[in-house]
């Protein structure tokens, strides 16, 4: 009988002599062992110690190693000094306990005389550990409630803020000096508006953090939302009036979360909506091609989306008459749903007619005439475009082609490539290949 001896030892009880020493431990279940020689018991030397791991978690490094050797079948008993060095979980033990005893494996606890081969041993362990669990218990409502009393009396229990600092009381005093620093990043937030702009200003001036190292954006935005500073203690979301001294008062503290709040919503309106298309993912071109969601701003401001083939959205190879404008072509396709459904689609908020298009629609099919929609249940609907739905190309007016195009093309139509074409001409190749697609040539002359 191969036997695995497991000791544990936790940080707070290196002062009990008995549980202190993990070798302790291991002398007294050496000696149990060699008791039962007779029995053919043999220790293993593999030594599985756990110092300064608690009883309330698995995750410890030697019991998971005896567990993988459990396993592989290395183990026939697991001896310990006491159940509990094994653990205070009543489940997490039960989970062992049924674990070894698929692997064929013995546990005894050599104070206690169990052995789990037994149904009399197997209810003593329950009962054992059920109070090793209460006493667990207790222990946490007991550290709670002394939580709770220091925090009544304004005792600091966490690590120091910036700006303060534990008095020999546990309470929190002011230091001047960071306090001072943090006045200063309240008032050039209400400047700046910017919890970067902050920091790097604070950089700039010498300053740094209570770790001595410069400041950081997010560091700082903790800081200006931290409500120590006008004298609140915050524990689980709730803020309760502290003992302290506060460092800033109401009113900056006020117009500092306004200036945020303005910033913030500043920010989000900036972010392009992600069910701002809605038809991607579910459009494509009748040659084949899928149609990507762009979008540009012009010079006035103003937003405008389309959909466009996707190898053919810069360059040379943009056909323009390819390009769909986002807006139509939505509206298109709720028009030739709403008899379907039965009811009028275009004047549904975004989200409803996104909700709509998710659920009927599975594909559309563009052309540059009429469009598919295929849908989920099986159908299709062939509807015609808008009138305004195409970006097609202005023809090429006779007498209004400028000068130095007619010139060009006139050029290239002898052999010269188009780069030679644009420096004889003083222009870029980009100005000239756009203007040949604004102005194409016809097929014949007239």
């Amino acid at each position: 009988m191969r036997c695995a001896i497991y000791t544990r030892k936790s940080s707070d009880e290196a002062a009990e002599s008995h549980l202190g020493s993990t070798t302790v431990q291991r002398e007294l279940c050496e000696a149990y062992i060699t008791s039962q020689t007779g029995e053919g018991w043999t220790c293993l030397p593999d030594p599985y110690d756990d110092i300064g791991w608690s009883g309330g978690t698995l995750a410890r490094p030697a019991l998971k190693q005896l567990r993988a050797d459990i396993v592989a079948g290395r183990v026939d008993v697991v001896v310990v000094y006491k159940i509990d060095r094994l653990s205070r979980s009543l489940k997490d033990f039960l989970d062992l306990v049924e674990e070894m005893d698929k692997a064929g494996v013995t546990f005894v606890s050599i104070t206690q005389a169990f052995n789990t081969t037994t149904s009399m041993g197997r209810l003593m362990l329950n009962v054992l550990l059920s109070f090793a669990q209460f006493e667990r218990e207790l222990t946490g409502e007991r550290l709670r409630d002394w939580f709770a009393g220091a925090r009544a009396r304004g005792i600091w229990t966490h690590p120091r803020p910036f700006g303060y600092q534990r008095g020999e009381d546990g309470r929190l005093i002011v230091v001047e000096d960071e306090a001072e620093v943090v006045r200063l990043a309240y008032r050039l937030y209400c400047k700046l508006g910017s919890g970067r702009l902050v920091a790097n200003e604070l950089n700039l001036a010498g300053h740094r953090n209570k770790f001595g190292r410069p400041w950081a954006g997010h560091a700082t935005v903790v800081m200006l939302t931290n409500r120590l500073y006008i004298g609140d203690r915050v524990h689980k979301g709730v803020a309760e009036p502290g003992q302290h001294v506060p460092i800033i008062s109401q009113e900056l503290w006020r117009k500092v979360q306004q200036r945020m709040e303005v910033s913030r919503r500043r920010r989000a309106g900036m972010k392009r909506d992600p069910d701002e298309s809605l038809l991607r993912g579910r459009i494509k071109h009748e040659l084949g091609r899928a149609l990507i969601h762009v979008t540009a701003r012009g010079r006035t401001g103003d937003h405008y989306r389309y959909y466009v083939p996707h190898r053919e959205r810069y360059g040379p190879g943009a056909r323009p008459e390819h390009r769909f404008r986002a807006r139509a072509l939505e509206d298109a396709v709720l028009i030739a749903l709403g008899p379907i459904i039965g009811r009028d689609l275009e004047t549904l908020a975004h989200a409803a007619r996104l909700r709509v298009i998710q659920k009927w629609v599975e594909m559309v099919t563009v052309g540059d005439t009429d469009m598919v929609i295929s849908l989920y249940s099986g159908g299709e609907i062939i509807a015609p475009h808008r009138s305004a739905l195409l970006i097609k190309p202005r023809p090429w007016p006779r007498g209004t082609m400028p000068p130095w195009l007619r010139q060009c093309q006139a050029m290239m139509a002898t052999g010269v490539s188009l780069n030679r074409t644009a420096k004889a001409h003083g222009v870029s190749a980009a100005t000239l290949s756009r203007a040949n697609r604004a102005y194409p040539r016809p097929s014949s002359s007239p």
